[in-house]
């Protein structure tokens, strides 16, 4: 497992844990296996979009927890798209 990182607070003073640690150190595999899965061949609808770099958008309808911040972490990486995250 990864080593695991203490508690720290944001700019709102609230507390966050980073909890990629928990992700198990295989998932890398598995990871690029789902894709290999969803995309056994040519993607025809990635020519729609094209290969320009884009920007996208999280948005929430309230306030709540983002659960799943670590795993989509590593499939971004995987797909080599940058990720920043804005808390607000």
């Amino acid at each position: 497992m990864n080593s695991s990182k203490a508690p720290s607070e944001n700019e709102n003073n609230e507390i966050e844990t980073d909890f990629s640690n928990l992700i198990p150190e295989h998932i890398d595999k598995k990871i690029l296996q789902w894709l290999a899965d969803d995309i056994p061949s040519f993607d025809v609808g990635g020519l729609v979009v094209g290969s320009d770099e884009r920007n996208a958008k999280l948005l929430l309808k309230s306030p709540g927890v983002f659960a799943g911040k670590p795993f989509f972490n590593k499939i971004f990486d995987a797909v080599n798209c940058k990720v920043e995250w804005e808390e607000g």
